[in-house]
């Protein structure tokens, strides 16, 4: 596993960091390490690696346990704390594999997207849904996404794709979603080819802090330049101008690269289908 951190000085000094990993919601054993530093002046950053033994993973819905974990830093100067931070997160794998082609080769079919999700090693069928605003009135209480997220793990929801016309979401949803196992399928909030007049800044500072915000995240398991816009990657016509999109895919893996990149939606061989709300399909009771 990899920990970066940066660390803010007002001047020189030598000191040490201390990293304290203890099981969050399961029984079992803790984990520290100490590392010495020489700050200097200004901004520091440190990346160390290391490894927890014998982890415990965390798995989506249905697949086992959602084992999380807390790590507690703290920044100690001669001896002192000084600063520190906590980060709750869980251990897992993501890959993104071809579908299998017709004769069962693995070769799949190139000319698309990975689409099939290998979680923890092993191949998964996703079980998923829209995830929208869920509040016109603006009422993103707690107890109100435990309600709609409860009633979707118990629908053996898996998987929820959070939609580009909507919010990059609040902690509290990706807390409850980290722990019920239900992975997220995460659209920047661009929809309908409106990163073309969308003000790129803007865009960009929400992909900033966003990725660095929610990239401990053990639910959120894909990226997504936004909804059902043009993703061409080349356009001569203003109206479908790739530039920003360009942007957000090369800033979104600079700044988390463990996570898979999805250019818009759909895109790749995914498809929408439209015809169960306004296409001409209207549910009856039989």
């Amino acid at each position: 596993m990899l920990l970066s951190v940066d660390i803010d000085a007002a001047s020189s000094a030598g000191a040490e960091l201390f990293a304290r990993f203890s099981p969050a919601n399961f029984e079992g054993n803790g984990y520290t390490f100490r590392k010495a530093l020489s700050l200097k002046e200004g901004r520091n950053n440190t990346t160390l690696s290391f490894r927890i033994p014998e982890p415990r993973l965390w798995n989506l819905n249905g697949m086992g346990e959602q084992n999380l974990y807390t790590m507690t830093l703290t920044l100690l100067v001669d001896g002192l704390p000084v600063d520190g931070c906590t980060v709750r997160f869980g251990i897992r794998t993501i890959e993104m594999l071809p579908v299998p082609a017709s004769d069962g080769s693995a070769e799949g079919t190139p000319d698309r997207y990975n689409w099939t999700f290998v979680i923890n090693g092993k191949p998964t069928f996703m079980k998923g849904t829209g995830w929208c605003t869920t509040d016109a009135l603006m009422r993103f209480t707690r107890q109100r996404y435990d309600s709609f997220l409860t009633a979707a793990k118990k629908q053996n929801v898996n998987i929820v794709r959070a939609w580009g016309g909507g919010l990059v979401e609040t902690d509290d949803f990706y807390d409850l979603c980290d722990e019920y196992g239900i992975a997220v399928f995460r659209e920047w909030p661009t929809a309908w080819g409106s990163y073309v007049f969308q003000p790129t800044e803007v865009l960009a500072e929400t992909v900033r802090y966003g990725v660095k915000r929610l990239r401990n995240r053990a639910s959120l398991i894909l990226r997504c330049g936004g909804n059902e816009g043009p993703a061409p990657l080349e356009s001569e016509d203003p109206a479908f101008d790739p530039t920003v999109l360009h942007l957000l895919g090369r800033m979104t893996p600079e700044l988390d690269g463990t996570r898979p990149w999805h250019r818009q939606e759909p895109f790749g061989g995914s498809l929408h289908n439209y015809t169960a709300s306004w296409g001409g399909s209207i549910p009856r009771r039989a």
